[in-house]
């Protein structure tokens, strides 16, 4: 595991390093796409309870580079920017979510996994716009990262309560990501909170048909 590991954040750091300097997101999407391949094959054919710990440690810090190289090309995106890196940045975190599921197994960890991911990209928001604020594009990166939080904690939400009480978390954080669009002018962030809140009401709705049935 130390040796495969090892070679792939070998290579993921070299794209890192190109990033520093190019804006080459077709390389860190192949990059991307090959290593998550040779993920899944040692997964099936070498993985034990046992590499648990060693496995999701190197996953992660393969999330951290990747993670770097979005916020490189957002940072450096007057170089020839390419729209393809929003597509990047938002797909990196639901990879590296979805590859860890196959380590990760149990409900509540899956929901505590999802959270922290949450979690992770609010602090990086709050961090980036309390540091930049003056810097317009790094205030765009701050919103998205909102963004890309949203949906992991509702789906953490969703797997850790039951019943009502996930009803009314959720339209709680509803009215917070309205509330945080209209205050940070960002209308990606208040149609995610608006799409919330249509689920949350389709949710409700279902849950009162059931009883009133019962």
């Amino acid at each position: 595991v130390h040796i495969l590991f090892t070679y792939l954040l070998i290579i993921n750091l070299g794209i890192l390093l190109i990033a520093r300097f190019k804006i080459w997101p077709e390389i860190t999407i192949g990059s991307l796409l090959a290593s998550s391949l040779i993920y899944l094959t040692w997964i099936f054919n070498h993985y034990s309870t046992a590499l648990y710990t060693p496995t999701l440690a190197y996953v992660t810090a393969l999330f951290a580079i990747y993670f770097g190289t979005s916020l490189l090309n957002f940072v450096f995106r007057h170089r020839d920017y390419k729209g393809v890196n929003i597509v990047l940045l938002y797909a990196i975190p639901i990879v590296y979510f979805c590859l860890n599921l196959t380590i990760i197994t149990e409900r509540q960890n899956i929901a505590l996994f999802a959270f922290l991911i949450g979690l992770f990209y609010i602090v990086v928001s709050t961090l980036v716009r309390a540091g930049f604020a003056e810097v317009g594009e790094l205030r765009k990166f701050s919103n998205a990262m909102l963004l890309i939080a949203s949906p992991f904690i509702a789906l953490a939400v969703g797997l850790h309560f039951e019943g009502s009480a996930v009803t009314m978390i959720w339209a709680a954080q509803a009215v917070i990501m309205v509330l945080v669009g209209s205050l940070l002018n960002s209308a990606p962030n208040r149609i995610a909170g608006l799409i919330l809140t249509i689920i949350v009401g389709t949710r409700f709705v279902s849950f009162e048909t059931k009883l009133a049935e019962g």
